[in-house]
């Protein structure tokens, strides 16, 4: 696929949904080409399989002060996993706001 046809692509997926063009922006545009140019063959076997089989998913942050509008909202968001629970918090650091919950696997699995 050229360049062309990416965008392309893209586009038409973000007509479906914005969160699928975010999908494959992210996860094959800005971390799978980086892992794929620059990652070792031990980078590309831990994050670059999984993450193209769909099994992990990646993000990205911005950490440019100047490129931050003064009224976003800047979170920290973590999700962990064990053989029963799925746990998840996030932090607003602009205004403080924190949460966290915890989900049986079987109720994520059932959905």
């Amino acid at each position: 696929m050229n360049i062309s046809q990416y965008i392309e692509t893209v586009k038409q997926l973000s007509y479906a949904s914005p969160a699928y063009r975010s999908t494959i922006s992210i996860n094959i545009g800005m971390t799978g080409s980086a892992i794929k140019n620059f990652g070792t063959p031990e980078q590309k076997k831990q994050w670059l399989e999984p993450l193209l089989e769909g099994k992990i998913r990646s993000c990205f942050a911005m950490t440019e002060p100047a490129l931050l509008p003064g009224d976003s909202n800047n979170y920290l968001a973590s999700v962990i996993l064990d053989e029963k629970t799925a746990s998840v918090s996030y932090t607003d650091v602009t205004t403080g706001e924190f949460a966290v919950t915890e989900l049986p696997l079987e109720a994520l699995r059932a959905e």
